[in-house]
């Protein structure tokens, strides 16, 4: 017996010693690997794994944010990064960063979008951004901080490899485009635009025809929501208030009237051709159009009075938007307007064309 448990003891001792060191050897070797690879645990060894994964994430984020869920779109771009280093991304980070109201931190992935890509075809967009971040950061101290990171760190938001990238600052040709739905043109929309403009207008009726050409301003009120990435509808109130318009009649002369007022209450489309990368866009509109005339005297002691008319409208138009900050952007914008009006017997083909600067909320 004494052998026996001699033995027994003898036996268990060499299995717990044989655990004990395999037991130490699957605890040490995953912090050894990370100390090597100094990357997540999360991040497969194998590039094309790494890929399918930064893809994945990618797709996710961007589902995300054009559902307007930019706390998770942040995180899923940034996964996508820290899988990819592909510097597309950054500017992703960025656009949801400035949405979240993380100054700070878009500056910084902007500021390094630039570094890594210094020839993107958005150079001038970004670089006003980060100006207006800039303005931003130095009036608001408190910034908020990244989900789980440091608002001062750039590495909490991008990694420690962020300046070069794990792929030791190499980028990819397939790289995936930014997502869809710029940050500023998603929503509610809300525009006012004033400038100046010139009118002719053709009428005839009966035996009498002419037309009547004068200059003036130009007013632009609109409002609508982005149904699609890059695509506003809704409607607008377009106005061109004509000073001294000069009529000309066939074989009657010329006289001049007070003022002349084209007004267009339209529904309205506005499509931001390239709604991620820059600021050109095109609107098109379909409305009534009233039409009014008005001239207090032609000799003095008489009085005309106002003539009107009503008729159908066409808009076109487009122009150029920069942004200012997170919301708000200025533009130039030029627009034709034609018109088909009738005024009792006299029917007026009117064509305005316009120049405008405008301020747009999204």
């Amino acid at each position: 017996m004494g052998v026996r448990s001699s033995a027994k003891r003898g036996l268990w001792r060499a299995l717990l010693f044989v655990s004990c060191v395999l037991g130490n050897g699957a605890w040490a070797a995953p912090s050894q690997a990370q100390s090597v690879t100094a990357q997540p645990e999360y991040l497969p060894n194998d590039p094309d794994e790494r890929d399918k994964q930064a893809r994945q994430a990618f797709e996710e984020g961007k589902k995300s944010y054009e559902n307007g869920e930019y706390r998770d779109a942040w995180g899923h771009f940034h996964d996508a990064y820290q899988l990819s280093s592909r510097p597309e991304l950054l500017y992703n980070i960025g656009q949801t960063a400035d949405r979240l109201g993380m100054d700070a931190d878009a500056r910084k992935a902007f500021k390094l979008y630039l570094e890594r890509l210094p020839n993107a075809q958005n150079r001038r967009e970004v670089e006003n951004r980060i100006r207006a971040l800039e303005d931003r950061v130095a009036r608001r101290a408190d910034a908020p901080a990244p989900p789980g990171g440091d608002a001062n760190s750039a590495d909490a938001i991008f990694g420690p490899n962020s300046a070069t990238g794990k792929d030791g600052g190499k980028t990819s040709t397939d790289a995936p485009a930014p997502p869809s739905g710029g940050p500023r043109r998603q929503g509610w929309y809300f525009r006012g635009a004033l400038g100046l403009g010139l009118r002719r207008d053709g009428l005839s009726g009966g035996s009498i025809s002419g037309s009547a050409t004068g200059a003036g301003a130009s007013l632009d009120l609109a409002v609508g929501t982005t149904i699609l990435p890059g695509l506003v509808l809704g409607g607008g109130l377009f106005v061109d208030a004509t000073s001294r318009p000069t009529l000309s009649l066939k074989g009657m002369g010329d006289s001049t009237f007070d003022t002349s007022t084209l007004s267009v209450i339209a529904a309205m489309g506005d499509w931001y051709l390239r709604h991620e990368l820059d600021g050109w866009h095109v609107q098109g509109a379909l409305g009534l159009a009233l039409l009014s005339y008005s001239r207090s005297s032609v000799t003095p002691g008489s009085s005309v009075g106002t003539n009107s008319g009503s008729g159908g409208a066409l808009i076109l138009g487009g122009g150029y938007e920069w942004p200012i900050d997170g919301d708000w952007a200025i533009g130039a914008l030029g627009r034709f307007v034609f018109a088909s009006v009738s005024e009792g017997v006299f029917s007026h083909g009117v064509f305005t064309t316009s120049v405008l600067a405008s301020v747009t909320w999204y």
